[in-house]
């Protein structure tokens, strides 16, 4: 019967190891979330992806794993606009033509392809 107790004993202590360092690395994560929120709002704001009227509420946000990943989805969903496309398609351009529109030759030139 001693020998149960002792490994009852031994897996509690474990047990209590085992989440004492979750708990442990818990706390850490919050901490540096909490740290790092004002500096990544600030970002934000900077970018234009937040006004400034929701710092605070954002900071709160980001401390919060659920929140920030909500926060994020409404910055994408929100700010996202597709990259303009370059050239035109293979359609619209005349076939063994070598013309090339004025705003498309000023266009590669800016962009140091011609």
């Amino acid at each position: 019967m001693l020998q149960i107790a002792d490994e009852v004993a031994k897996n509690m202590i474990d047990y209590i190891e085992k989440t004492g360092a979750l708990l442990d690395e818990t706390r850490l994560s919050k901490e540096a979330a909490a740290k790092d929120a004002p500096a990544t709002v600030d970002l934000l704001i900077k970018r234009g992806f937040l006004q400034p009227t929701m710092r605070e509420a954002a900071v709160v946000a980001l401390q919060d794993p659920v929140k920030a990943q909500a926060s994020l989805r409404k910055i994408a969903e929100a700010s996202y606009t597709p990259p303009p496309a370059l050239g035109r398609a293979e359609s619209e351009k005349e076939a063994g033509s070598d013309t090339m529109k004025e705003s498309d030759r000023v266009y590669y030139a800016k962009l140091g392809v011609l």
